[in-house]
């Protein structure tokens, strides 16, 4: 799904939609595509309920005849004080041609002039594409422009590929999936057949979302058809076997699908496979088909029962192909799971925590380690000769290169499959990750990972490990306080900000503690959080649809977020953003002291129109001085009462802020600030100038 057409920008002006004052906004593609979906940025006026969009050829400009498709949501939930992005997703794609203009009407529904949806537009009419009309009752034509975005998919190309994404969240014993782009529907099948209280972790591969939580290995599959059968291998209609993976099965009607996974290989089963036409397996009707070994599928479709197209994902357990011996052993228990070279890699048994498991290449149903060839299933440990392994936390895949097996004491990485060569290498014998969530990559390929001496860089290609922490803030580890019991430790890369976000969330209420490591300055800054939105995950979704391409952080609360970068409040809260420069040493000779006696800063922005987003607000300058650096340190850790402050003008630089005041001591400390609502502020220079002054006093 792709943004097509949409107008955006301008004014600031909403205008009702209601009984004798409909709105519409028309617009020309440029390029043909089917219709998927229209966002207006709206907000609700009063009590309103369903709210109907259509879509209109039009005659000069104007809508006419009837709809070609219409689309009702329910308005309740849309805030009555801000405009948000409302999505209509039609049920039916309609091809919309190049250089034909379109009407997008909100219809008139039961709206009065006290109840109606409110449309947010812009009076300038910069929109080349269409305009506004109003219909009062009479079609009519405005010179401005609603805000509106309108997306589809290309019709008149073929393509090389097609595909979807779609995000998974997982809590409080809950699978969701989005069902639409920013639309979350729970998976029903799943619902209390995991344990979130306990240790989950899941990988995405061959279309479906494999899930490890101890005993329960369950999978969402996005892509199969489900068929049953009460007797798989139905000796009276001549079958001498049952299907193997990869087998094609064609039924009595011409419907037909390669098998992929069996949940029995005799009596009554469960299959599900890919199916390769759109005819439909039908209650009753004869399947059959060859194995590769010349062997004879035949079975009934079970009576009553037709096959199941993977709208809402299929749900089901993890087993060994058949649930069969035949495909060897799956552990009993696994809480680690990642996709290393088309193989699934298993860990965290609590019997054998220094154990790891790797399925058959490319089939994870097979788990048979006996097979000697070159994709075979193969298990193993990270050790030197004769001792036992260490613990491992979590396995870490860099594409099919390599990888990292993160332990609890220890780091190596496994280069290879090991039925073919692979070897498994000390990365780091002095160091262990501390836990499942602790690393992350960054967009040039560098790992990073929270573990028992600090904040680890690994390079591409495991050059040397770097410590970012060991001098920058040399009890690091020691400040994070981390109990495994007790806390999760969370990495994230944000490509939009260049940093990685550091998390030490609580499990037992959500509480907390964040540091953002800037990639781009090579600062440590702490951050903070209300106890709701202590994060336990977080992921950047490379969504299709660029309105929720972002950083996700997945919360205490169950709310999946986002940092809205153009928001100067927390949800009517103000931000209190601070940073600090301390200890500055204001003489030479410990003796002597130095004084501080001018300082200015050139906030950010101050273009001369004063449009531009970025500029600063007011920034508000503490300065502090003592006898000793340390004593600098715990006046800005206690927020001790500052020698003065200022508060500089902004934006950019301005003539005047200067101050003057001099003050005096051995070492000082300056604090910039702002927790002003509605307020954000940047810097691009901090001018102080010092002098030494005689013996201190």
């Amino acid at each position: 799904m792709a943004l097509f057409q949409s107008y955006e920008s301008g004014g600031a002006v909403l205008i009702g939609s209601y009984v004798n004052h409909t709105m519409m906004q028309t617009f020309t593609p440029a390029l043909q595509h089917e219709l998927t979906s229209v966002q207006l940025y709206v907000r609700r006026f009063g009590t309103i309920t369903d709210v109907i969009v259509s879509i209109y050829t039009t005659t000069g400009g104007l809508p006419t005849g009837n709809a070609l498709v219409s689309k009702t949501i329910d308005g309740s939930g849309w805030s009555d004080s801000d405009n948000v992005w409302a999505v209509w997703t039609f049920d039916t794609q309609i091809t919309l041609a190049v250089g034909t203009q379109y009407a997008i009407v909100i219809e008139p529904g039961s709206y009065n002039n006290s109840n109606c949806p409110l449309w947010y537009y812009d009076a300038t009419g910069a929109y080349t594409g269409g305009s506004s009309g109003i219909a009062d009752p009479t079609w009519r034509t405005l010179a401005y422009d609603m805000y509106f975005r309108e997306y589809g998919d290309r019709a008149s190309q073929p393509v090389d590929k097609t595909y979807s994404k779609e995000l998974i969240a997982i809590g409080n014993d809950e699978v969701w999936y989005e069902s639409t782009a920013g639309t979350m529907n729970e998976l029903d099948d799943a619902n209390g057949k995991i344990n979130t209280d306990n240790l989950l972790n899941a990988t995405i591969a061959f279309q479906k979302l494999f899930i490890v939580n101890g005993t329960n290995l369950k999978i969402a599959d996005f892509a199969n058809t489900k068929i049953e059968t009460d007797d798989i291998k139905d000796e009276a209609a001549n079958a001498t076997s049952y299907p193997f993976r990869g087998t094609v099965v064609t039924g009595a009607g011409g419907a037909e699908m390669i098998i992929d996974y069996i949940t029995a290989i005799d009596d009554a089963a469960v299959i599900y496979g890919k199916k390769t036409n759109d005819t439909a397996f039908v209650d009753g009707e004869l399947v059959s088909g060859i194995n590769s070994d010349d062997t004879v599928v035949k079975f009934d479709i079970k009576s009553g029962t037709t096959e199941t197209a993977p709208t809402i994902p299929h749900w089901y357990d993890w087993t060994v192909y058949g649930n069969s011996t035949i495909y060897g052993a799956m552990p009993v228990r696994a809480n680690e799971v990642c996709n290393f070279m088309g193989c699934l890699m298993l860990a965290g048994d609590p019997n054998y925590p220094h154990q790891w498991y790797m399925s058959r290449q490319f089939n994870p149903f097979d788990w048979l380690y006996t097979q000697d060839d070159a994709q075979s299933a193969v298990a193993g440990n990270d050790a030197d000769a004769g001792e036992v392994g260490d613990i491992i936390k979590v396995n870490i895949p860099y594409k099919d290169d390599f990888v990292v097996h993160a332990c609890a004491s220890t780091l190596w990485y496994m280069t290879g499959h090991p039925c073919t060569g692979g070897t498994i290498v000390e990365l780091d014998l002095t160091t262990g990750i501390l836990g499942d969530r602790a690393f992350c990559w960054d967009d040039v390929g560098n790992l990073y990972i929270v573990c028992t001496v600090g904040l680890l860089r690994i390079p591409p290609g495991f050059g040397q490990p770097e410590n970012l922490t060991i001098e920058l803030w040399p009890d690091f580890i020691t400040d994070l306080a981390f109990n495994a019991a007790s806390h999760r430790i969370t990495l994230a890369f944000n490509p939009e900000d260049r940093g990685i976000h550091i998390f030490k969330t609580t499990l037992a209420d959500g509480t907390s503690s964040a540091w953002w490591y800037d990639l781009r300055t090579g600062g440590l800054f702490p951050d903070s959080y209300s106890t709701d939105h202590g994060v336990f995950s977080a992921v950047y979704y490379q969504s299709e649809d660029p309105l929720y391409r972002k950083l996700l952080f997945g919360c205490n609360d169950g709310y999946i977020r986002f940092a809205d970068r153009t928001a100067k409040n927390d949800d009517s809260t103000e931000i209190n953003s601070y940073v600090g420069f301390a200890p500055l040493a204001l003489s030479t000779h410990p003796r002597k002291d130095g004084i501080i006696k001018n300082i200015d800063i050139v906030s950010g922005g101050g273009a001369s129109d004063g449009t531009y987003q970025s500029d600063s607000s007011n920034v508000l300058c503490s300065v502090h001085v003592a006898r000793t650096a340390e004593q600098i340190i715990e006046k800005l850790r206690s927020s001790t009462a500052a020698a003065f402050t200022k508060t500089f003008t902004a934006p950019g630089y301005q003539k005047g802020n200067i101050d003057r005041r001099q003050i005096r001591g051995q070492w000082g400390g300056i604090v910039l600030s702002n927790n002003v609502v509605d307020e954000s502020w940047s810097m691009e220079r901090l001018i102080v100038d010092t002098k030494e002054m005689g013996r201190s006093l």
